[in-house]
């Protein structure tokens, strides 16, 4: 079965351009934000044309106002099915975990899995808010209040327990979600880790700068006794499989 275009990121692809006729509704938009986010990215917002980003997804300028009203209609879009992955995809199953310990390193690996498989451009593009209508802006903004809301209260907790390293809580939260949004930037699917390496790598350093080391010992032991039991075709996994670099 073909994989969902939902769970790729198009952008980055080489070979034969994908032809928006043969897509479902939703893979073409994904596909016009992703190509866009890119070419923003590369250009900047003001540099960016119409144009430009019609010829990188392959259609007539026309053809692209059938799924979109202007640029920066586009650029709210955007903005606005990042966020929603966000929610959806980090926030949602987190909030579901038990407690504070179990929640972060969800909300870390989540994320950071987010940001490899879904189109790095998409999360800097967040630093183009300036090119937003006044009430675009404000609606993004309070998704992103949401989403540190939803963080700064998770560290609340750890240090409220007593898990937390001496740490004011506002720097700490801020502090995470900058090397989150920091790893857009420098990621590199050509680079000597695996994507799971990756993830757990960057997972372990997060989590270190801000737990207790009981703490942190606490989670890998709930980590490791969960990839066991998930390990493929009902084999454990063993532990040198996991952090192996």
């Amino acid at each position: 079965m073909r994989k969902s275009l939902r769970e790729t990121n198009l952008a980055g692809k080489t070979g034969a351009p994908i032809k928006l006729s043969r897509l479902g509704e939703d893979d073409r938009l994904l596909l016009i934000y992703q190509t866009a986010a890119r070419v923003i990215h590369e250009k900047g917002y003001d540099a960016t044309s119409l144009q430009d980003i019609a010829d990188a997804v392959g259609v007539t300028k026309g053809g692209l106002y059938h799924y979109i009203d202007g640029k920066q209609s586009l650029l709210f879009k955007i903005m606005s099915y990042r966020l929603e992955l966000l929610e959806n995809r980090v926030m949602a199953p987190s909030a579901l975990l038990p407690d504070a310990e179990q929640q972060l390193r969800s909300v870390i690996t989540l994320n950071t899995q987010l940001i490899i498989d879904n189109g790095m451009e998409m999360t800097i593009l967040l630093d183009e808010s300036n090119g937003l209508a006044k009430d675009d802006l404000r609606k993004v903004a309070a998704r992103r209040r949401r989403y540190y809301q939803f963080v700064r209260g998770i560290i609340e907790r750890l240090k409220t327990e007593g898990k937390l390293h001496d740490l004011d809580v506002t720097i700490a939260t801020q502090n995470l979600i900058g090397q989150l949004h920091w790893l857009a930037r420098w990621y590199s699917s050509a680079g000597r880790l695996t994507r799971e390496q990756m993830v757990e790598e960057f997972t372990k350093a997060a989590l270190a700068a801000l737990l207790r080391p009981t703490t942190r010992a606490r989670l890998r032991a709930v980590a490791q006794t969960t990839t066991t039991l998930r390990g493929g075709k009902g084999r454990p996994v063993k532990a040198a499989q996991r952090s192996r670099i």
